[in-house]
């Protein structure tokens, strides 16, 4: 028996009762819906009261895979395919090599955790699911502790911790890592980064039941990154009844199989970030999920084109980082849906779509058009709150388009058959009325000024078709236009 398993002695609540029933794996019961939930998570609150009554995670079994403060120890065989594992302390580092094995990763601390790194590449958890019991039976109130965990504590803080998932075989029915978890302190700084194929994977990069995840600064953030392999469901952060602020979840690879949060909680969810610079995410993204305010500061960071998604919510601002290219014919995000904001306040009913950091590159393009985002919902952009370096603009059907950038006049270096062509160019981001508002476009033309005639060969010509804009009369100057051609002589000029 494990420490406190079937005892009913209160263990760590684990962090899905608060996930929503679409994130929910087949056979496991969440609690969904603001009655539910927070009736639920009522009773978990006063039942995690009841964790101070004993030290550490229950139990008085001894303890023969301790693992002490300070500790660096590595497991490279099979020979502890069966052995419990409880990082006791800080500053440990635990590592799962090639051909090692664990039954899990756990620990049984009542004060602060902090700086354990933990690594499995290419090893194995045998049992990486969370052990569960109900605290007093048919009270709908499940506990369990995580068995993969940077740094666990009953009521301290936990704070920067790491674990990193390269090439692992995790067990269990539905894995599921933390970077930190505290059943009734803060969690702050705790990150995961995922490198491996586990398509059942809950990531979470810090939680806690009663504290709060994150904090007042992007620094406090807990982080989850996936760089590539396979994961099921990501939170930044995550708390039963506690805050979640400026927590971070980074999709830089790979494949999320089903849903992106950057902080969840019952309380308030805001300041998170979700940043996806490649990979595939099947399901949705969401910057908050809570029965408080799930919207404020909340930011969608998108660093490249060809991105997807489900549907997008609960974000105040998606932004378009610097580091995203002009690539012509592109689309930066598309998604099933770009919801409404579960918010009362009417401002922040539709995220505005921030593209400062991005103007540098964008205003590298001579021309053509990128979608900036694509719904597959008819109507998602008929309003839009522009954020860009010369301020914002409220875009409606009323107000399609906005010039964020005209370039000055400028003739071509060199000139094209005899014809040189004085343009401006002009960048706008528009509301795509003629295919429903469906899409939000940034489109890149270069208006003639002046058209120039030097020298030209009889007979051949220059189009311009395409290439420029032409919205009104363009002065021609044929003061130095000659012709030459073999069958003709050369025109002198003022013949």
């Amino acid at each position: 028996m494990d420490k406190g398993e079937g005892t009913g002695q209160l263990q760590i609540m684990y962090a899905h009762t608060a996930m929503s029933s679409q994130s929910a794996g087949a056979g496991r019961t969440v609690a969904f819906g603001k009655g539910s939930r927070a009736s639920r998570l009522k009773k978990t609150a006063v039942a995690l009261l009841a964790a101070t009554a004993f030290g550490g995670l229950g139990g008085s079994l001894a303890y023969a895979a301790d693992v002490s403060g300070g500790e660096t120890r590595t497991i490279s065989d099979t020979s502890t395919a069966n052995e419990k594992f409880y990082l006791n302390g800080s500053n440990i580092t635990f590592t799962v090599g090639a051909g090692g094995a664990v039954y899990n990763i756990t620990g049984n601390n009542t004060g602060s955790v902090s700086g354990n790194t933990v690594v499995i590449n290419g090893g194995t958890v045998t049992n990486a699911d969370t052990s569960w019991i109900e605290y007093h039976a048919g009270s709908g109130n499940w506990v369990g502790k995580p068995n993969l965990t940077g740094g666990v504590s009953t009521s301290g803080a936990v704070t920067g911790n790491q674990v990193s998932i390269t090439d692992a075989m995790l067990g269990g029915n539905y894995p599921t890592v933390y970077g930190g978890h505290s059943l009734a302190g803060n969690v702050s700084k705790n990150s995961v980064i995922v490198e491996s194929k586990n398509p059942n994977l809950y990531v979470y990069g810090g939680s806690s039941e009663t504290g709060v995840a994150g904090g007042d600064t992007a620094a406090d953030g807990n982080i989850v990154t996936v760089k590539s392999g396979e994961v099921y469901y990501v939170a930044g952060g995550s708390s039963t009844s506690g805050d979640v602020k400026n927590n971070k979840a980074v999709i830089e690879g790979g494949t999320v199989h089903g849903t992106v949060y950057g902080g969840y909680s019952a309380a308030d969810a805001t300041g998170n970030t979700v940043s996806i610079s490649g990979g595939w995410v099947e399901g949705s993204v969401y910057g908050g999920q809570s029965d408080g305010d799930a919207v404020t500061g909340n930011t969608l960071q998108l660093e490249a084109a060809g991105l997807s998604a489900q549907e997008i919510k609960n974000f105040e601002t998606v932004r378009l980082a610097g580091t995203l290219a002009w690539n012509d014919g592109a689309t930066v995000l598309k998604a099933g849906k770009f919801a409404d904001n579960e918010t009362t306040d009417a401002g922040k009913k539709r995220a505005s779509l921030d593209i400062k950091d991005a103007e540098t590159n964008l205003a590298k393009a001579t021309l053509g058009q990128m979608t900036l985002l694509a719904s597959d919902t008819a109507d998602d952009f008929k309003t839009l709150s522009l954020i860009y370096s010369g301020g914002t603009e409220a875009l409606s059907e009323t107000n399609l388009s906005k010039v964020v950038k005209t370039g000055e006049e400028t003739p071509e270096a060199t000139p094209v058959n005899g014809v040189t062509v004085s343009s401006i160019s002009t960048h706008t981001v528009s509301l795509d009325a003629e295919n429903s508002y469906k899409n939000v476009l940034y489109a890149v033309e270069n208006t003639p000024t002046k058209i120039t005639l030097g020298e030209m060969a009889w007979g051949k010509s220059r189009n311009l078709e395409g290439a420029y804009t032409f919205d009104n009369m363009v002065p021609i100057d044929a003061t130095d236009l000659t012709f030459t051609g073999a069958a003709t002589t050369a025109l002198k000029k003022g013949e």
